[in-house]
């Protein structure tokens, strides 16, 4: 059942994929689209690939900081090795964050600990560098004011800060309210998500960040999330398109949170759609922005493919039900 259940979840979004590039497809002149695309700057582009890796390795050193917070401690290579054996998987797993899965698995098995406390090291990780991402994206559309279809982006931002407390809030009180509205071994959905939630609450009250820790972490967030927006920039201008840095700075975090979104494989279809409404904002035509798309998701996949060489990494031992240790 459960098989059927992941293959039918592979199919949906398979389909959502595929028909949000269709839609795009043909609302572009794909021939104007094939000319930019065979006059790109591949220098500029395998400069970029090499970018990409070393923001991936400044996210597994935040990803080993976070993580010995909560009791997971190991070295930089191990890190190294899960973090990029999880891009690897997130090719073919849901949206962006499926690799995550991976990631928080080996994690737990690698250290004895609970399942819960990988969940949440892998989980507080990445909420930290997109508060950060999306930190960038406020003040930038503060500072370069853009309206989508009458609305301004602040206006996003804002709603997206507001989901991102209630969460939070939703997350710290949920041992409560799992206990005050939950029959005890509830199994219905909304009983799963808020036992998984407590799970996830319990292991952040571990979390621990000594200043020194804390810094590094916030440095390399502002580092890495500095990149995420560079190399948008910069595959713009490997198309031969300018856009202002704060132009940029303000759509490509409402396109990353909008591609974290499960229902697509890879973010595959989301990422062109958003690139093709945002970018235009910015003077670029929807041809150009297809463009822009189409290269970050090819960038994406070989950053990704990388992790091949990390695959093997991950013991048999570490195949079979995550060990429950209690700290």
């Amino acid at each position: 059942m459960a098989r059927f259940s992941n293959q039918k979840s592979f199919a949906l979004k398979l389909l959502v994929s595929s028909a949000l590039l269709i839609v795009v497809l043909r609302s572009v002149d794909l021939q104007s689209i094939r000319s930019q695309l065979s006059g790109m700057q591949a220098g500029r582009l395998a400069a970029l690939l090499v970018v990409h890796w070393l923001a991936q390795a400044m996210t597994a050193q935040r990803w080993r900081v976070v993580s010995g917070a909560l009791g997971l401690k190991g070295s930089y290579a191990d890190f190294v090795r899960m973090h990029f054996a999880g891009m690897f998987f997130s090719i073919g797993l849901p949206s962006l964050i499926g690799g995550d899965a991976i990631k928080a698995f080996w994690a737990s098995r690698k250290f004895g600990r609970p399942l819960s406390d990988g969940i949440a090291s892998v989980i507080q990780d990445r909420a930290l560098g997109l508060s950060v991402l999306l930190s960038y994206g406020t003040a930038a559309a503060f500072l370069c004011p853009l309206k989508w279809h009458g609305m301004p982006l602040p206006l996003f931002y804002l709603i997206l800060w507001a989901g991102a407390a209630a969460l939070t809030v939703l997350v710290w009180r949920s041992e409560r309210i799992s206990r005050r509205w939950l029959r005890p071994g509830a199994a219905s959905i909304a009983g799963r998500a808020l036992r998984r939630l407590a799970e996830f609450h319990r292991a952040l009250a571990l979390l621990r960040l000594p200043p020194g820790a804390a810094a590094q972490v916030l440095l390399l967030s502002l580092c890495n999330s500095a990149l995420v927006i560079l190399i948008v920039q910069q595959v713009c201008i490997a198309l031969r398109e300018r856009p202002a840095t704060l132009g940029i700075a303000s759509v490509v975090p409402l396109a990353d949170i909008l591609m974290m979104l499960p229902v697509s494989l890879s973010g595959l279809g989301i990422r062109e759609s958003a690139y093709v409404q945002l970018l235009p904002l910015l003077g670029i035509t929807a041809e150009s922005a297809l463009a822009v798309a189409l290269t970050s998701s090819a960038l994406l996949i070989l950053r990704n493919l990388a992790g091949l060489l990390f695959v093997s990494a991950i013991p048999a031992a570490f195949r079979g039900t995550p060990r429950n240790k209690t700290p």
